[in-house]
């Protein structure tokens, strides 16, 4: 009975089954002490197995994480500044003591020198980006100094240690192409350089009250209303500025002369030294009571010339006229067998008392001349008119084959007494212009005449302006200044030295401005419509003689000239003086003369300067904008004067 409860109690094992018991696993491997699994609880561990970090023994070597397969590379940090050495590493589980996990340390003896230390300029490469000292923070700023004045361009500023080749540690230079521009240097006045790179140079542009003989030079003529005309073009072709000076009275019987002066002109001359004079051929004939450039009509590379001459003949009696010379074949002029003569249409016409170009009036692609004949008696006694003709005419001609004529209003009017080319005044594209008659309804009046075709055969569908009161003798002077407010535009001077406006006689000047025009209507009141009304100084001083614009101080905006010729000084009864203001967009209402930025002053008792004058490019050689004056009465009756007034500025 014990026997088989004894074998009741037993299970019997075959070989599979034992194995399995002695191998809990099933990592192959039995456990002790039957077989050398050291873990027969866990299949990961047995000899063989991968060693890895954070297990036990899993090789059953007896040593817990030794040549882990997923040990970590740790680098020598001798420097404690927290990056290791690629040079200097372990494979371990975790860092030792003095390594860190990265190697981007290039120098572990410094422990400033790592890819977060300062880079300065020492030679080392402290924030080991491979570059010794590149964008080092207290790297210096050079410049590239090109023309060796020290001063280098600020647009080329580098940040380097050492100055590389033509730098310089200076900056601040305006024109790195020339030594004589530097902020170290000082301005030279009319070089056209910003010397000391100020951006301006108020030192040298002209200001104050000047006797007009420290502003340039003097032509000094012999008489014959030397200077009662004036004008200035390149008439030789050379690139340099000339002037051309009329003297209506010159010569036996009022024949009329002419002098040319060619650029540049930088000394006091005598009439008698013009590089080339021309001498009327008739008596009467006031060759150069008028002058206009009408640019280089016969392409022949220089400026050609229109003369007025109010009392020259052909078959008719002193109709006046009009010469075409062309500036190339000024030198060998001969008035007996001009290019072109243009004369009145009647007798006494007196043709050529102004004469205006160069200009497509009519918009066909030719030049157009303008001349006037004050005393035409096509519309009534005295009316006056003013023609267009065609610019390439040649030979003799008359005003009776003009392309057309405006004629005055009324009798007496002297249509015509002065005559201006403004530009374009009404945005069309086309050149516009101003004729005035200063006895216009006992005032004097102004027209613009914006479209040739179609307002040219009357007078009366252009706008006219009219003077405030009477004998304001409004239009003696008729000037165009250019764009004065900018807004593209060109804009109108009108004179009217017998205006009574500031006192007796003291004159005036208007700057109307193109915009108004447009809103105009055929009849309107002068000071109506000026955006400025300039004053004169004193009674008896008649302002607004002459008008005109040049730039004196190379700005490239138009400086307003206006004549007082009967104004005295201390210095000098009735020597005339002349006022430029040299920003006038700003201006508004009325402005009193005394105002002027620059106020030029006749040295001579009764020399009236400013009885003319205009606006010439350069004629002296700088950059800037000339002025001429004429003073016909300057020394006497026999003499006369024309002073040259340079412009200035950087």
């Amino acid at each position: 009975m014990k026997l088989l409860l004894l074998f009741a109690a037993c299970t019997w094992l075959n070989e599979d089954d034992l194995a399995a018991r002695l191998d809990r696993d099933g990592d192959g491997h039995q456990g002790i002490p039957v077989g050398d699994d050291c873990d027969d609880d866990d299949a990961d561990a047995h000899p063989g197995a991968e060693e890895r970090c954070g297990g036990g023994d899993e090789d059953c070597d007896g040593t817990v994480d030794e040549t882990p397969v997923d040990a970590a590379a740790y680098y020598r940090d001798s420097d404690g500044d927290g990056f290791g050495l690629l040079t200097d590493a372990v494979f371990t589980c975790s860092a030792p003591t003095g390594y860190v996990a990265n190697s981007d340390d290039c120098d572990d003896g410094d422990a400033d020198i790592n890819p977060d230390g300062v880079e300065v300029c020492d030679d080392v490469d402290n924030d080991c980006d491979g570059d010794a000292d590149g964008d080092a923070t207290d790297a210096g700023t050079w410049y590239p100094d090109l023309d060796g004045d020290t001063y280098g361009d600020d647009d080329g500023a580098v940040l380097a240690c050492d100055a590389p080749e033509d730098h310089v540690s200076s900056g601040g230079d305006c024109d790195d192409s020339s030594a004589a521009v530097a902020p170290n240097l000082v301005e030279i006045c009319n070089d056209g350089l910003d010397n000391d790179c100020s951006g301006d140079a108020p030192e040298c542009v002209l200001g104050g009250v000047y006797d007009v003989d420290a502003l340039g030079v003097t032509v000094t003529g012999q008489g014959g209303d030397f200077g009662e005309a004036l004008v200035g073009g390149d008439f030789n072709g050379d690139g340099d500025g000339d002037i051309v000076i009329g003297a209506p009275t010159k010569s036996n019987l009022n024949k009329g002369n002419l002098y040319i002066f060619y650029g540049p002109l930088t000394a006091s001359v005598d009439g008698t030294a013009a590089d080339d004079r021309i001498i009327g051929v008739q008596s009467p004939g006031y060759v150069g009571l008028s002058l206009a450039n009408v640019g280089d009509i016969d392409g022949d590379g220089a400026d050609d010339l229109l003369v007025g001459a109010r009392s020259v003949s052909n078959h008719l009696a002193f109709p006046g006229g009009a010469y075409l010379l062309h500036g190339a074949e000024l030198p060998s002029a001969d008035l007996n067998d001009p290019p072109a003569v243009i004369y009145g249409a009647a007798n006494n016409d007196r043709a050529g008392v102004a004469v205006a170009g160069p200009g497509d009036y009519t918009g066909d692609g030719v030049p157009d001349l303008l001349i006037t004949a004050t005393r035409n008696d096509d519309a009534a006694e005295d009316a006056g008119a003013v023609c267009l003709v065609d610019g390439t005419v040649n030979g003799d001609s008359s005003l009776q084959q003009a392309e057309g004529c405006l004629r005055g209003e009324e009798a007496g009017d002297e249509l015509g007494a002065r005559l201006v080319v403004l530009g374009d005044v009404d945005g069309d594209g086309r050149d516009d212009f101003a004729v005035s008659s200063l006895t216009h309804s006992a005032k004097g009046a102004v027209w613009m005449v914006p479209d040739m075709r179609t307002n040219f055969n009357n007078i009366r569908n252009n706008a006219k302006l009219v003077g405030e009161r009477d004998d304001d003798a409004a239009g003696t002077a008729l000037g165009a200044p250019g764009d004065v407010d900018g807004d593209g535009l060109a804009d109108l001077l009108v004179g009217a030295p017998g205006s009574d406006r500031a006192t007796s006689d003291a004159g005036a000047a208007y700057l109307v401005l193109g915009s108004t025009w447009a809103d105009s209507g055929l009849t309107e009141a002068l000071a109506d419509m000026s955006q400025v009304i300039f004053v004169g100084e004193s009674a008896q001083d008649f302002a607004g003689t002459a008008v005109g614009a040049t730039d004196l101080d190379g700005q490239g905006a138009p400086d307003l000239v206006i004549s007082s010729p009967t104004n005295s000084t201390s210095s000098a009864t009735a020597g005339g003086r002349v006022y430029v203001f040299m920003d006038s967009a700003a201006l508004v209402g009325e402005v009193d003369l005394s105002e002027a930025d620059l106020k030029i002053d006749g040295t001579e008792d009764a020399a009236q300067i400013g009885l003319s004058l205009t606006g010439v490019s350069d004629v002296n050689g700088d950059p800037y904008g000339d002025l001429l004056i004429g003073a016909p009465y300057q020394g006497g009756t026999s003499a006369g004067a024309v002073h040259l007034v340079f412009g200035a500025g950087q």
